[in-house]
Order: structure tokens, then sequence, then C-alpha cells
């Protein structure tokens, strides 16, 4: 008996630490909807599929799904072999605009069906906006970062390949019901 306490204390200690832990390091975490994350791997990339996007990145990339902000926003990142990559779904994602105090340029760009704005600040970090296009059902940002710079080909790629879902939290057909 003393040892069945003994593990499941060892267990609940190990439990504990690691939500700690990744709460610590990712701010927040929704477990459920990051664990739901499918990863297709295809060759050398792999689509992760989400609740509200499909992605094709390079296989060595993680989803975390970081849950709802107080806009309905959805928010997550991706762990790369460069650092953290978070992004924005929701009416409210940075645009990264010209005249925003952070960014002092700003580019656009369009791959395949998206066109993108780039901005860039004086730290040399870039963040992407994909205003809202064919099915989004809102505008995505991949947040300012140098890991976001140094993953810019890699994110290009995937935003060429970007499918995004219908459905997100509302179905329209129910608010109209």
């Amino acid at each position: 008996m003393k040892r069945l306490i003994k593990w499941i204390l060892i267990t609940a200690v190990f439990v504990l630490t690691t939500h700690i832990g990744l709460q610590f390091y990712f701010g927040r975490i929704d477990y459920k909807e990051t664990l739901r994350t499918e990863y297709h791997p295809i060759d050398s990339v792999q689509i992760i599929e989400t609740n509200h996007f499909k992605i094709m990145t390079p296989k060595n990339w993680i989803h975390i799904f970081q849950g709802y902000g107080a806009e309905l926003d959805a928010a997550g990142c991706f762990i790369t072999g460069n650092g953290r990559i978070h992004y924005e779904y929701g009416m409210f994602s940075n645009e990264f605009t010209f005249d925003s105090i952070f960014v002092f340029q700003q580019d656009s760009l369009t791959l395949n069906r998206f066109t993108i704005f780039i901005g860039k600040n004086e730290s040399n970090e870039y963040g992407i906006h994909i205003p809202r296009q064919h099915e989004m059902q809102f505008p995505f940002s991949f947040y300012m970062s140098e890991a976001c710079r140094v993953n810019f080909t890699e994110l290009s790629n995937s935003i060429r390949n970007l499918e995004f879902k219908k459905a997100y939290i509302f179905d329209s057909k129910e608010v109209q019901n």
C-alpha cells in the first residue's frame, strides 16, 4: 500500500511539474485542442491540421493551441527548429500597419491566392498579416518576432498552401436561426 501511495505521489508531482513548466513556457495551453492537432507526413514536409486551418510545414514543426482570447481570437504557436512562431486568427489580429509604433517598414507579397503584408521593425523582426480573403472568416497574423524572420522562407511556402476551414466558433446558420 505504501508503494502505491508513493507512486501516486511521484506521478502527481511529475504531472504538476510538467503542467507548470508548459504554462510557464507557453503562457497558456489548451491541451484538448493541442492534442486534437493532426499531423499528415508527406515526404519531407507535413500537413498540420487544426480546428481552424491546414498548413504545410517542415516535418519538425509542432503546433500548440493556446486557446481563445478575450475577443475570441484563436491563438497558438508553431515550435520550429529556430524558435516559436505565434499566430492569431480573429477579428483583431495585428495588421502591422506602417503607422504602428512597432513597424517602420511594410511590404506586400502575393503567395498563390493570398496577398500578405509583412511588417518589419527596427529590431529586424518580421510579422506577417493575411487580411480576410477567400474562405477566411477573419484575418490571420503571425506575430512579429525574430523566429518569424528566420523562418520566413518556410512560412512563405506554408502560406502558399494554407487552407482555412469554414467552421469557426460560430456557425453562421446557427446565428441566423
